[in-house]
């Protein structure tokens, strides 16, 4: 017998985190509007929300369901509507739309919440027998649909029981964890012993530790320590074949590092229970601001390379096109325009920065107060000999104090008809201007506002992340996102940028990211496949099989 449930309850299961983001000002809705005059805004109407919709039932029988319930408990089986919804989607466009709209091609049959790696193992063995698929999920922040079902099975969540941290070695710097356990979790039991991991992704507050290995995840400080797989020291994984764990030892000689073969495997391979994580001495004491105004993005980026490619740069450096810095402008006052706004805006247009096309660098330098000294002064000199313009700590701070709270505005401007997606790239300084416009040029009749910066650089080359606004049309929200996704992620691949540089393949780019393999890759990888799932249980359809 199918569930009944409110529209309003399946916007709440979408909503990024726990809470009832803030409702949009309406300085800040103006500003918005004057960048996107053909978004007709909307407003949620209360009997809309209050439409129920049928929820299909769960298909196991009852032998299956009592067969799981020995294997996990009772308490541990998951089969109630609201939860198989909110566990069959992730964080990405698409899932918004499809729990909104009640579009559910396939629902998780339950959720399951094992508590020791045999009942891990057992569940693949349930699995294999009635050949289900089994999809592991930790915060559900993906925007890939890599935790989406592509054919009948069940979910297997590692919250709330795989979430503990098992051994704190200050003295080598190392952390054992579960990786159920979310990053506020870790990160406030390292500080507190003057430690940090310096992963911060902007799914921080909600997502996990295994979730990110598994998604080769980078967080906002990646260009000083380093991405996830960077701080990954030995993993221990469960299998259909059994448990497997690798030697700890910060480096080896002992041929290829099968485990890092986990780290992006995306649920394919096998569950990460645990991790031994690389931990650094917390200097975040020392942190300070600076940002910089260019007069283009290229000025900027020219700046950019020459301070990555040399010593003491800033934890993190983000430069925004000429479209995002007006964006950021504008929503910042968020139409309180002061007396000091239109100063600031005179001397830019007398200094020939104009609208649309300068580029603000915001910048923030964490470490020891010797580094910090340093590389502040070497980041300013550089930046000034680029025709950067000093414009104080005021910028980096503001985005850096808002910087979780930036995915609530999605929900909200959904709310308002107006669909927000990201996609990113990465490739090197020469390729980085070629990419902003090539991308902005082959979607510009579908979307009237593309924003992008830089946001983790290396000494060859940074990722470039791109926002786009898209007004929502009636019942193609849909095909809307897909079309968006196959312009760019196309201009990716012929303009020399990879598929993602961070937040994975999935299913989404699942076509994609086989060209960029190729032919051969794909048969190794197939050949581990084969090896450790026979089957083909663990998230089927999920990239690169």
């Amino acid at each position: 017998m199918s569930e009944k449930v409110t529209k309003k309850k399946l916007r709440e299961l979408t909503l990024w985190g726990k809470e009832e983001p803030e409702k949009l000002s309406e300085g800040l809705v103006k500003e918005l509007s004057l960048l996107i005059p053909s978004w007709k805004i909307k407003e949620l109407k209360e009997e809309e929300l209050e439409q129920e919709v049928s929820i299909p039932p769960n298909s196991l029988s009852e032998k299956q369901i009592a067969e799981l319930k020995e294997i996990v408990g009772e308490n541990n089986l998951n089969l109630d509507a609201i939860t198989r919804i909110m566990y069959s989607h992730g964080g990405a466009g698409e899932d918004l739309i499809r729990v909104r709209t009640a579009n559910f091609s396939l629902l998780t049959e339950a959720v399951v919440h094992p508590e020791t790696e045999e009942q891990i193992i057992a569940v693949m063995k349930f699995c294999e027998k009635n050949n289900l698929s089994l999809i592991v999920v930790g915060g559900r922040t993906g925007v890939t649909r890599a935790t989406n079902l592509s054919k009948k099975g069940i979910t297997i969540d590692l919250r709330p029981h795989f979430t503990k941290i098992i051994h704190f070695d200050k003295e080598q710097l190392l952390v054992r964890v579960q990786t159920g356990i979310l990053g506020p979790e870790l990160e406030d039991y390292l500080q507190r012993r003057g430690c940090t991991l310096g992963h911060f992704p902007q799914s921080f507050e909600q997502s996990s530790v295994g979730g990110w290995i598994a998604s080769r995840s980078a967080g906002q400080n990646s260009s000083l320590v380093g991405k996830i797989e960077d701080m990954v020291i030995s993993l221990r994984v469960c299998t259909p074949q059994g448990i497997v764990e690798s030697h700890l030892s910060p480096a080896r000689a002992t041929g290829p590092q099968w485990f890092r073969y986990f780290i992006g495997s995306e649920g394919t391979l096998g569950i990460i229970t645990e991790a031994v994580l690389k931990i650094r001495t917390d200097e975040t004491r020392n942190r300070k601001f600076a940002s910089f105004m260019f007069p283009s993005f290229q000025d900027g980026i020219n700046a950019m390379r020459e301070i990555y490619q040399g010593e003491f740069i800033p934890a993190i450096g983000r430069l925004s096109c000429g479209n995002e810095t007006q964006a950021y402008l504008l929503l910042n006052r968020e139409g309180k325009v002061r007396l000091k706004d239109k100063l600031i805006e005179f001397i830019l247009k007398t200094l020939k920065f104009y609208p649309m096309r300068r580029a603000v660098f915001l910048t923030v330098f964490e470490g020891s107060k010797e580094y910090v000294k340093k590389a502040k002064k070497r980041v300013k000199k550089i930046a000034l000999r680029h025709k950067g313009l000093p414009a104080g700590g005021s910028y980096s701070k503001k985005w850096f104090e808002d910087r979780f709270e930036h995915p609530h505005l999605r929900d909200s401007l959904l709310d308002k008809g107006l669909i927000v997606d990201t996609l990113e790239t990465a490739s090197t300084w020469d390729n980085v201007p070629i990419l902003e416009k090539k991308v902005k040029e082959a979607v510009k009749d579908i979307c009237p506002l593309t924003i992008a910066h830089l946001s983790h650089s290396y000494p060859s080359g940074s990722a470039i992340y791109f926002t786009f606004f898209i007004p929502l049309q009636k019942n193609k929200g849909l095909e809307q996102i897909r079309e968006l996704q196959k312009r760019v992620i196309t201009t990716f691949q012929k303009n020399g940028g990879v598929v993602s540089h961070h937040h994975g393949i999935g299913k989404a780019f699942k076509e994609w990211g086989k060209k960029e393999w190729g032919e051969t890759a794909l048969k190794m990888a197939e050949g581990v496949k084969k090896e450790l799932d026979p089957d083909n249980i663990l998230n089927p359809d999920n990239f690169p099989f």
